[in-house]
């Protein structure tokens, strides 16, 4: 995946909501690869809780960014969006042999979440042609998310770094 190019605004509404749905598709990938890697092979019950709490953060994200799509005026169709999601998952995402293994996957997935958005952050402030409210509601919420991102990803590097 790359990251929005933030040297260009982003030029549209129209264009915005199809950036704020590859956010859905992003949180939807990292719910369902926390999902995923909460198998059996990871007993260590802290990093079980790490997973959960991934999850249930990728599943508010999610949701937050549907809100902006359709605030904007578009649509999102969030169940085609989850199995299309499920199964790549599915083909792609390994259970992982252990607890480590886990928490670099969900690692991967922090940093991936919170780059992309850092990119859109800064493609929505370059912008002059989207309404200046839509721009700072759509900015506020994801720098809460970003946030939320590197925390988590700071969380679980300190996680692996004890290990």
């Amino acid at each position: 995946m790359t990251a929005v190019d933030s040297r260009v605004a982003v030029p549209s509404e129209d264009d915005l909501a199809r950036l704020l749905q590859i956010g859905v598709v992003i949180e939807e990938y990292a719910e369902e690869k926390s999902a995923r890697l909460l198998s059996e092979e990871v007993d260590d019950d802290g990093v079980r809780e790490t997973l959960d709490e991934a999850l249930a953060e990728s599943d508010e994200h999610r949701r937050r960014l549907v809100s902006l799509v359709r605030e904007i005026g578009e649509d999102v169709d969030e169940e085609r969006i989850e199995d299309r999601v499920r199964e790549a998952v599915e083909a792609n995402v390994p259970s992982p042999d252990g607890s480590n293994e886990a928490l670099r996957h969900q690692l991967e997935s922090e940093r991936l979440a919170g780059s992309y958005y850092d990119s859109l952050i800064e493609a929505c402030r370059a912008s002059t042609r989207i309404d200046d409210g839509t721009v700072g509601r759509v900015v506020e919420t994801l720098e809460e998310i970003r946030d939320d991102e590197y925390e988590d990803a700071e969380k679980i590097q300190t996680e692996l770094s004890q290990t």
